[in-house]
């Protein structure tokens, strides 16, 4: 059990400070922030507006192919499009890596149906209950995936994903250009870890880290 799951299940756990004492946060916006950690729905409004909100479409669209690589590669702007929703995914794969890693099992069926929601509304507008579906589906098979010790079936299940059909997607599987989509993940997942450890415990994700050990490396007690 990781030492965030540990913490979270103390009900009467109080807020660390940077010194490992009690908080110097006020009482009252300690107990708000903590209740917005404890509630997967409150939680996941917070991950969209302080986590997903601070990139842009324009920084997803800048690291979609290039239109040499899209001649190069035969990719379609379809296939483009695909590439950068698929970013948008990304955003939901790390906070759902961090939640499910670290948080009990129904907090996470909670909050990953919160931000399945929020994801299809960021990439069409429109979350349909088929897009809430297909964000869902892929974010569980993505985490399957991440189980291996090889980014082999990661890279397959993007490829498919996104650029189905192409007559390059093995070049492209034996390529990187699966790599930004992974690293949009993790980058989520370290800033959703951030957000929870300042809410739920009052301090960065480094002092926790300095006090118990990385949480997602320390195993049962």
């Amino acid at each position: 059990m990781s030492i965030l799951r540990r913490l979270f299940r103390r009900t009467q756990s109080r807020p660390i400070s940077q010194d490992g004492g009690p908080s110097r946060a006020q009482p009252d916006e300690a107990e708000e922030n903590r209740a917005i950690a404890n509630d997967p729905v409150r939680f996941a409004d917070s991950v969209r507006r302080e986590v997903f909100a601070l990139r842009s479409d324009d920084a997803d669209l800048e690291l979609c192919p290039s239109d040499e690589q899209c001649e190069r590669l035969s990719i379609t702007p379809e296939q483009r499009e695909a590439c950068r929703r698929e970013f948008v995914l990304m955003r939901g794969l790390g906070a759902c890596m961090f939640v499910g890693k670290n948080l009990p099992p129904a907090y996470y069926k909670t909050f990953k149906a919160e931000i399945c929601g929020i994801v299809a509304q960021m990439q069409f507008g429109v979350p349909t209950e088929s897009r809430v579906r297909d964000i869902s589906d892929a974010i569980d098979r993505y985490v399957e995936e991440l189980q291996n010790e090889t980014p082999t079936g990661f890279s397959l299940t993007y490829l498919e994903r996104v650029y189905s059909g192409n007559p390059h997607i093995e070049g492209m599987f034996f390529g990187t250009i699966f790599l930004p989509a992974f690293q949009l993940a993790m980058t989520f997942f370290k800033g959703v870890r951030q957000l929870f450890c300042m809410l739920r415990f009052g301090v960065p994700y480094e002092v926790l880290e300095a006090l118990n050990g990385a949480p997602e490396q320390r195993e049962s007690e």
